[in-house]
Protein backbone atom coordinates (compact mmCIF):
# COMPACT_ATOMS: atom_id res chain seq x y z
CA UNK A 1 0.00 0.00 0.00
CA UNK A 2 1.55 3.48 -0.78
CA UNK A 3 1.61 6.24 1.26
CA UNK A 4 -1.72 8.52 1.84
CA UNK A 5 -1.34 12.08 0.90
CA UNK A 6 -3.44 14.78 2.58
CA UNK A 7 -5.18 17.56 1.02
CA UNK A 8 -1.82 19.55 1.88
CA UNK A 9 1.03 18.87 0.04
CA UNK A 10 3.69 18.81 3.40
CA UNK A 11 0.97 16.55 5.03
CA UNK A 12 2.04 13.30 4.76
CA UNK A 13 0.03 10.15 6.83
CA UNK A 14 1.99 6.81 6.43
CA UNK A 15 0.25 3.61 6.92
CA UNK A 16 2.37 0.40 7.14
CA UNK A 17 1.01 -2.42 5.10
CA UNK A 18 -1.21 -5.12 7.15
CA UNK A 19 0.92 -7.99 6.05
CA UNK A 20 4.01 -6.35 7.00
CA UNK A 21 2.78 -5.33 11.05
CA UNK A 22 2.18 -9.13 11.46
CA UNK A 23 5.29 -9.98 10.27
CA UNK A 24 7.29 -8.00 12.22
CA UNK A 25 5.17 -8.77 15.61
CA UNK A 26 5.96 -12.41 14.91
CA UNK A 27 9.70 -11.53 14.85
CA UNK A 28 9.42 -9.70 17.91
CA UNK A 29 7.58 -13.09 19.58
CA UNK A 30 10.40 -15.33 18.03
CA UNK A 31 13.29 -12.95 19.64
CA UNK A 32 11.40 -13.24 22.75
CA UNK A 33 11.47 -16.93 22.64
CA UNK A 34 15.20 -16.96 21.94
CA UNK A 35 15.87 -14.68 25.20
CA UNK A 36 17.21 -16.75 28.17
CA UNK A 37 15.08 -17.24 31.06
CA UNK A 38 16.24 -15.39 34.11
CA UNK A 39 16.07 -17.69 37.19
CA UNK A 40 16.51 -17.23 40.56
CA UNK A 41 20.28 -17.07 42.07
CA UNK A 42 21.60 -20.43 43.27
CA UNK A 43 21.24 -20.57 46.95
CA UNK A 44 21.97 -23.72 50.11
CA UNK A 45 20.49 -23.66 53.00
CA UNK A 46 22.58 -24.23 55.74
CA UNK A 47 21.02 -25.19 59.29
CA UNK A 48 22.06 -25.97 63.03
CA UNK A 49 21.42 -28.07 65.62
CA UNK A 50 20.52 -24.56 68.06
CA UNK A 51 17.10 -24.87 65.08
CA UNK A 52 18.61 -21.75 62.86
CA UNK A 53 18.82 -22.35 59.27
CA UNK A 54 20.62 -19.84 56.86
CA UNK A 55 20.51 -19.47 52.77
CA UNK A 56 23.89 -18.87 51.35
CA UNK A 57 24.21 -17.46 47.49
CA UNK A 58 26.35 -18.80 45.24
CA UNK A 59 27.98 -15.68 45.08
CA UNK A 60 28.93 -15.76 48.58
CA UNK A 61 29.54 -19.62 48.92
CA UNK A 62 32.46 -18.28 46.58
CA UNK A 63 33.92 -16.15 49.12
CA UNK A 64 33.88 -19.65 51.62
CA UNK A 65 36.41 -21.82 50.61
CA UNK A 66 35.35 -24.51 53.07
CA UNK A 67 31.73 -24.69 52.61
CA UNK A 68 32.45 -24.32 48.83
CA UNK A 69 34.74 -27.92 48.95
CA UNK A 70 31.64 -29.54 50.82
CA UNK A 71 29.44 -28.39 47.97
CA UNK A 72 31.56 -29.50 45.16
CA UNK A 73 31.63 -32.68 46.84
CA UNK A 74 28.15 -32.97 48.26
CA UNK A 75 27.61 -36.14 46.26
CA UNK A 76 30.36 -37.36 48.09
CA UNK A 77 28.72 -40.16 50.70
CA UNK A 78 30.99 -38.32 53.40
CA UNK A 79 29.13 -35.42 52.90
CA UNK A 80 25.77 -36.94 52.08
CA UNK A 81 24.83 -38.09 55.43
CA UNK A 82 24.68 -34.21 57.11
CA UNK A 83 22.00 -33.23 54.27
CA UNK A 84 18.17 -34.17 55.86
CA UNK A 85 15.35 -34.82 54.01
CA UNK A 86 14.47 -31.19 53.32
CA UNK A 87 17.56 -30.53 51.51
CA UNK A 88 18.87 -28.57 54.73
CA UNK A 89 23.33 -29.37 54.61
CA UNK A 90 23.96 -29.37 58.32
CA UNK A 91 26.46 -27.84 60.32
CA UNK A 92 28.61 -28.46 63.82
CA UNK A 93 31.03 -26.90 65.35
CA UNK A 94 33.01 -25.30 65.43
CA UNK A 95 30.18 -23.16 62.88
CA UNK A 96 28.39 -21.57 65.05
CA UNK A 97 25.03 -19.58 63.76
CA UNK A 98 25.55 -16.58 65.76
CA UNK A 99 29.17 -15.84 64.42
CA UNK A 100 28.59 -17.62 60.96
CA UNK A 101 25.61 -14.61 60.41
CA UNK A 102 27.41 -11.59 60.80
CA UNK A 103 30.43 -12.83 58.31
CA UNK A 104 27.32 -13.70 55.86
CA UNK A 105 26.60 -10.41 56.21
CA UNK A 106 29.77 -9.29 55.21
CA UNK A 107 29.75 -11.36 51.88
CA UNK A 108 31.72 -10.46 49.33
CA UNK A 109 32.44 -6.89 49.70
CA UNK A 110 31.45 -5.04 53.31
CA UNK A 111 33.64 -6.24 55.80
CA UNK A 112 32.09 -3.73 57.93
CA UNK A 113 29.50 -5.26 58.86
CA UNK A 114 31.32 -8.22 60.41
CA UNK A 115 32.04 -5.72 63.46
CA UNK A 116 28.83 -3.45 62.91
CA UNK A 117 26.22 -7.19 62.89
CA UNK A 118 28.60 -8.92 65.86
CA UNK A 119 26.59 -8.13 69.20
CA UNK A 120 28.58 -7.02 71.88
CA UNK A 121 27.82 -9.62 73.91
CA UNK A 122 29.13 -12.20 72.12
CA UNK A 123 33.08 -12.92 71.34
CA UNK A 124 34.91 -11.38 68.20
CA UNK A 125 37.69 -13.63 68.16
CA UNK A 126 35.16 -16.45 68.31
CA UNK A 127 34.22 -14.93 65.19
CA UNK A 128 37.01 -14.20 63.74
CA UNK A 129 38.58 -17.95 64.30
CA UNK A 130 35.52 -19.05 62.43
CA UNK A 131 36.22 -16.76 59.88
CA UNK A 132 40.25 -18.10 59.59
CA UNK A 133 38.10 -22.17 59.40
CA UNK A 134 36.13 -21.01 56.94
CA UNK A 135 39.55 -20.04 54.72
CA UNK A 136 37.91 -16.45 54.04
CA UNK A 137 40.36 -14.04 52.33
CA UNK A 138 40.41 -10.69 53.01
CA UNK A 139 42.35 -7.87 51.42
CA UNK A 140 45.19 -6.41 53.66
CA UNK A 141 45.22 -2.08 53.50
CA UNK A 142 48.67 -1.28 53.15
CA UNK A 143 50.46 0.58 55.81
CA UNK A 144 53.37 1.83 53.30
CA UNK A 145 51.50 4.46 51.69
CA UNK A 146 49.37 7.07 52.31
CA UNK A 147 46.10 5.51 50.77
CA UNK A 148 45.16 3.29 53.55
CA UNK A 149 45.56 6.45 55.47
CA UNK A 150 43.55 8.92 53.03
CA UNK A 151 40.50 6.55 52.92
CA UNK A 152 39.77 5.72 56.96
CA UNK A 153 40.19 9.57 57.17
CA UNK A 154 37.66 10.69 54.89
CA UNK A 155 35.08 11.17 57.08
CA UNK A 156 34.31 14.45 56.47
CA UNK A 157 32.56 16.22 54.00
CA UNK A 158 33.23 20.13 52.78
CA UNK A 159 33.68 23.10 50.82
CA UNK A 160 37.36 23.97 49.74
CA UNK A 161 37.23 27.89 47.85
CA UNK A 162 40.51 27.17 45.15
CA UNK A 163 41.67 28.98 42.18
CA UNK A 164 38.37 31.33 42.24
CA UNK A 165 35.86 28.39 42.56
CA UNK A 166 34.26 26.53 45.31
CA UNK A 167 35.03 23.15 45.07
CA UNK A 168 33.16 20.38 47.51
CA UNK A 169 34.11 17.41 48.71
CA UNK A 170 32.10 14.59 49.76
CA UNK A 171 33.22 12.05 52.39
CA UNK A 172 33.26 8.50 51.55
CA UNK A 173 31.96 6.75 54.92
CA UNK A 174 31.56 3.27 53.52
CA UNK A 175 35.20 3.36 51.90
CA UNK A 176 36.69 4.16 55.24
CA UNK A 177 34.79 1.86 57.42
CA UNK A 178 35.75 -1.03 54.73
CA UNK A 179 38.72 -0.55 55.02
CA UNK A 180 39.10 -0.10 58.83
CA UNK A 181 37.38 -2.87 58.77
CA UNK A 182 40.17 -5.31 56.80
CA UNK A 183 42.94 -3.31 58.42
CA UNK A 184 41.02 -4.19 61.93
CA UNK A 185 40.91 -7.88 60.62
CA UNK A 186 44.77 -7.90 59.11
CA UNK A 187 46.18 -7.01 62.88
CA UNK A 188 44.39 -10.48 63.80
CA UNK A 189 46.30 -12.12 61.34
CA UNK A 190 49.74 -10.49 62.01
CA UNK A 191 49.93 -8.79 58.70
CA UNK A 192 52.27 -6.06 59.71
CA UNK A 193 55.20 -5.73 61.23
CA UNK A 194 54.68 -3.76 64.29
CA UNK A 195 58.46 -4.22 65.55
CA UNK A 196 58.57 -1.56 63.10
CA UNK A 197 58.67 1.61 64.93
CA UNK A 198 56.97 3.83 61.34
CA UNK A 199 54.84 0.63 60.64
CA UNK A 200 53.74 0.36 64.58
CA UNK A 201 53.20 4.16 64.65
CA UNK A 202 50.96 4.18 61.35
CA UNK A 203 48.65 1.84 62.79
CA UNK A 204 48.88 3.91 66.14
CA UNK A 205 47.69 6.60 64.06
CA UNK A 206 44.38 4.46 62.20
CA UNK A 207 43.52 2.97 65.46
CA UNK A 208 43.25 6.45 67.45
CA UNK A 209 41.33 8.28 64.60
CA UNK A 210 38.37 5.13 64.45
CA UNK A 211 38.34 5.17 68.54
CA UNK A 212 37.67 8.69 68.47
CA UNK A 213 35.65 9.19 65.47
CA UNK A 214 32.11 7.49 66.76
CA UNK A 215 29.95 9.21 64.01
CA UNK A 216 31.75 7.29 61.45
CA UNK A 217 32.78 3.99 63.72
CA UNK A 218 29.57 3.42 65.93
CA UNK A 219 29.21 1.61 69.00
CA UNK A 220 30.14 -1.83 68.11
CA UNK A 221 32.42 -1.24 65.67
CA UNK A 222 34.67 0.51 68.11
CA UNK A 223 34.05 -1.65 70.86
CA UNK A 224 34.99 -4.98 68.94
CA UNK A 225 38.12 -2.87 67.47
CA UNK A 226 39.07 -1.79 70.95
CA UNK A 227 39.16 -5.63 72.01
CA UNK A 228 41.42 -6.62 69.16
CA UNK A 229 43.45 -3.92 70.16
CA UNK A 230 44.20 -4.96 73.59
CA UNK A 231 45.13 -8.38 72.51
CA UNK A 232 47.05 -7.76 69.38
CA UNK A 233 48.79 -4.59 69.60
CA UNK A 234 51.31 -3.38 71.94
CA UNK A 235 52.53 0.66 71.71
CA UNK A 236 54.51 2.89 73.69
CA UNK A 237 53.85 3.95 77.32
CA UNK A 238 52.81 7.73 75.96
CA UNK A 239 50.78 5.77 73.03
CA UNK A 240 49.10 4.26 75.36
CA UNK A 241 48.02 6.28 77.70
CA UNK A 242 46.88 8.60 74.64
CA UNK A 243 44.35 5.31 73.76
CA UNK A 244 43.32 4.11 77.42
CA UNK A 245 40.26 7.04 77.44
CA UNK A 246 39.37 6.24 74.07
CA UNK A 247 39.56 2.64 74.83
CA UNK A 248 37.24 2.76 77.82
CA UNK A 249 34.81 4.64 75.93
CA UNK A 250 34.33 2.33 73.40
CA UNK A 251 34.66 -0.83 75.49
CA UNK A 252 31.41 0.43 77.08
CA UNK A 253 28.80 -2.56 76.81
CA UNK A 254 25.72 -0.39 78.29
CA UNK A 255 24.53 -0.07 74.64
CA UNK A 256 24.51 -1.59 71.86
CA UNK A 257 23.58 -0.11 68.81
CA UNK A 258 22.74 -2.74 66.10
CA UNK A 259 23.29 -0.82 62.79
CA UNK A 260 26.49 0.44 61.68
CA UNK A 261 25.53 3.15 59.76
CA UNK A 262 25.17 6.83 60.17
CA UNK A 263 21.82 7.87 62.04
CA UNK A 264 22.24 11.81 61.62
CA UNK A 265 23.79 12.66 58.50
CA UNK A 266 26.19 14.46 60.19
CA UNK A 267 29.68 14.17 60.54
CA UNK A 268 32.31 14.12 62.70
CA UNK A 269 34.19 17.21 64.25
CA UNK A 270 37.52 16.11 63.00
CA UNK A 271 39.07 15.53 66.78
CA UNK A 272 42.08 13.27 66.85
CA UNK A 273 44.06 13.31 70.27
CA UNK A 274 47.46 14.08 70.11
CA UNK A 275 50.13 11.51 68.21
CA UNK A 276 53.31 10.37 70.07
CA UNK A 277 55.42 8.47 68.07
CA UNK A 278 57.60 5.80 69.79
CA UNK A 279 60.09 6.42 72.51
Amino acid sequence: MAAKYSDKQDDVIEQTPSFLAASETEKEEEQQEKLPVSHPPKTYTFGFTTGETVSITKNQLQCIPYLETLMSNENDNKFATVCDDHGIYMLDAPIEYKYLRPILDSLPYTPMLLFGKLPKRESVFKMLELYDFLCIECDVPSLEDKSTHDIITDVKSCHNQRHGGIHEHIADRSSARNTAASFVVALTKNKYSMRDHRIANKAYQLILFILSHPRTFRSRFRFHTANVIDRYCHFSPNQDRNLNGWKSTALNIDSDCQSDEDSDGSWDDGRWGDYDDYD
